[in-house]
């Protein structure tokens, strides 16, 4: 990718970034607390959606290519491959998922007819993610990613304008901004088929066993990992669908958004640090690390200092009804800069081949859920934020394996 290249990703990035992290914002505003709860398992749940399906088989397919690109052909029935077997694994998960779903909605107040609604919707939100997401890949390792992110700033802003005109008009609800969510994901469905097919267009497919056998492979290692990812994400939900009530939800998920506030500066550093952590030399792989861990800590320090002493300027950002949680949001922001500071961490030594150890988050955060309860109340909201700060140690633990391994290899 070139400097112009270069230039438009971060743009994109950064734009696709703010839009989604303004339009949280305002809907933690703009409904009440009993929609935003109900919006907040749905978001939740599309994501958990999307790892369960797609995660190892994208891993999958990214090793493959790697190795057969620029093999336009291959590339194309390596790709007919992955969506295939991501259609198995869906036919397996989705089932679970959206029974859960609909219990976590059920428990947050949902009646009968706006469950099924949203489940129709999050039904269509993978129908949309599987005929483009994986295509994405084709587009990377074509070396156009930025096109991607034109593509997802677009959709976002486009997104954040129905919104806009939803609450003019005064049709805001969930099931409307759900709707123009799932919508927006279809929106990206037709320009990243006609980009995939602009560079795969030459050739017929050819599908090689050993590369099918590979993404197998790969997406049967992975999927206990992606199980586990979705657990620990839901496992929140869970505690606040048992012991809490909607109210609880809503604010979780209105604090989770000022999170968001991180995304944009995330990205960005994500973009400009893994490429020059992955080539950097080997004596110098701590003290990089050291210098990018401590980059990441900045904007974590700066939210945690505002919670703290200013808690009503980011309270503002969400609106009236979550005002007087002050000391669940500064709780909130240590969790969220904790865990991009693990999560940087982790992605670097990943991105430099070092994620053999990636298993260890299991029994960490399994000692972790063991660990917990004989300190916190998790039947209450702070009980259950704290426990929330524990996730990352699993992230972190696996990260010091590998780098300690790492280090004792090439000593």
């Amino acid at each position: 990718m070139g400097v112009k290249g270069f230039s438009k990703f971060f743009s994109a990035t950064i734009a696709a970034q703010a839009a989604a992290a303004v339009v949280g914002l305002l809907l933690a505003r703009w409904l009440s607390i009993e929609a935003y709860a109900i919006y907040t398992v749905m978001t939740m749940m599309i994501g958990a959606m999307m790892v369960l399906t797609k995660g190892g088989v994208n891993l999958g397919l990214s090793a493959v290519l790697g190795k057969v690109w620029p093999d336009v052909a291959v590339a194309k029935g390596v790709l007919s491959a992955s969506l295939r077997i991501r259609r198995k694994i869906a036919i397996l998960a989705l089932p679970p998922v959206l029974i859960f779903t609909a219990w976590l909605l059920f428990e947050n107040g949902a009646g009968v007819n706006l469950i099924m609604l949203m489940l129709f919707l999050l039904f269509f939100s993978f129908i949309f993610d599987y005929h483009s997401r994986l295509h994405d890949q084709i587009i990377l390792f074509a070396s156009k990613a930025y096109k991607i992110q034109i593509i997802d700033g677009l959709a976002s802003g486009f997104r954040l304008l129905c919104v806009l005109g939803l609450k003019v008009v005064s049709q805001l609800s969930v099931s409307t901004v759900i709707f123009v969510t799932i919508c927006t994901a279809g929106l990206r469905v037709y320009p990243v088929r006609k980009l995939v097919g602009s560079i795969l267009v030459k050739d017929e497919k050819k599908i090689c066993a050993s590369n099918l056998n590979e993404i197998k492979a790969i997406t049967k290692r992975q999927f206990p990992l992606e199980v586990f990812y979705v657990l620990q994400a839901q496992l929140v939900l869970v505690l606040l669908a048992l012991y809490g009530d909607s109210s609880d939800t809503a604010t979780v998920g209105a604090l989770g958004r000022i999170g968001q506030l991180f995304l944009p500066i995330m990205a960005f550093l994500n973009a400009y640090s893994i490429p020059r952590f992955s080539r950097v030399a080997q004596h110098l792989l701590v003290s990089n690390l050291i210098l990018w861990s401590a980059v990441a800590t900045i904007p974590g320090a700066f939210l945690c200092f505002t919670a703290l002493f200013f808690p009503e300027w980011l309270l503002f950002l969400v609106g009236d009804n979550y005002a007087n949680y002050q000391n669940e949001l500064l709780v909130s922001c240590i969790f969220f800069s904790f865990n991009a500071v693990a999560t940087c961490i982790w992605q670097l030594l990943a991105n430099r081949g070092l994620n053999k150890y990636a298993y260890v988050q299991v029994p960490v955060f399994v000692l972790w859920c063991l660990i917990a309860p004989l300190y916190l109340d998790l039947s209450t909201l702070m009980g259950v934020l704290w426990f929330q700060v524990g996730f990352p140690m699993a992230l972190l633990m696996s990260a010091a394996i590998d780098l300690y391994k790492e280090l004792k290899l090439k000593a």
